[in-house]
Formats: C-alpha cells, structure tokens, sequence
C-alpha cells in the first residue's frame, strides 16, 4: 500500500506501484505484414457508400487505423488530432473542394491521392498540388496501386 493510502480500509487502498507504466501506444507503421504507408489512412469522401468501400478495400490491403471524413473541416481536425500516413481525396465534395486537405498532406510530407472524375480537366486541377490522381470510377486494382504506389501493370 503506498503513503497516501495507508490510513484506508486495506479494501479501499491502491497496491504499491514501483513505477507507473507508460501509455502502450504501438507504433502502427512497425506491424509486420502491414505496408507502413498504410498504417493509418486518412480518406476524404462526401458519398459514405463509396467511402465504406474504400475502407474495407484498404482494410484488406492491411491497413491499420481508416479515419473516414466526409468534410473538409473533419479531414483537416483528423490530420491535426491524429497521426495520418496516407491520404485518399475525393476532389470534389459538392458544396467543396478537397484543396486545403490536400495542401495540408503535401506540407505534412503525407502520400496522398486524389480520386477525381474530372480528368484531367486543367481549370479545376490547377488548384491541387501536383499529386497522383485515381481517376472515378476506380477499380480495386487501381486503389491498391495508388494506396501502395505500385507501378502501373
């Protein structure tokens, strides 16, 4: 029993504690067999379906944590609370873009693609950094190619 409870119950007291353990935080890029690019994701999508898609496709792919954000505001607390090695961006939000988003990977040095059905439309990508673009709709193929930076086959 330690000093602070030596005048309680011995029910009630806390056990002698040598030292307190320090908080188990895993460092999520070290999980063997998980691809350290995937460790924690980070993806951007205003369609939830789309979105659920995406985090189960990634999940197979060994992803750790998925962080799911269907606004520019949720992606940008996300980066700035959590620890994000890899971004998946929906350009186009509706009401939005996902420009700050991607600027803020960018400066963080965060691998981020950007999933866009505009092509290669000059007017609307010129805004965005000079990042790998997934074109809409995409195939599992070409997710697990973006998400892992796998050469194209």
């Amino acid at each position: 029993m330690c000093d602070d409870c030596s005048d309680m119950s011995p029910d009630l007291a806390c056990p002698e504690v040598d030292e307190v353990p320090a908080l188990y935080e895993p460092d999520v890029g070290q999980v063997p067999g998980r691809p350290a690019r995937l460790a924690a994701a980070l993806i951007l999508e205003d369609n939830m379906i789309i979105a659920l898609d995406v985090k189960d496709i990634l999940a197979e792919l060994g992803a750790g944590t998925v962080h799911v954000a269907r606004r520019v505001s949720e992606a940008l607390r996300i980066l700035d609370e959590t620890h994000v090695t890899f971004a998946l961006l929906d350009a186009d939000l509706g009401i939005e873009t996902s420009q700050r988003v991607a600027w803020a990977c960018v400066e963080r040095g965060i691998p981020v693609v950007l999933a866009t059905g505009y092509g290669d439309d000059a007017a609307v990508m010129a805004s965005f950094p000079k990042i790998p673009v997934l074109d809409k709709p995409y195939s599992t193929a070409g997710l697990r190619r973006a998400a892992l930076d796998e050469p194209d086959a």
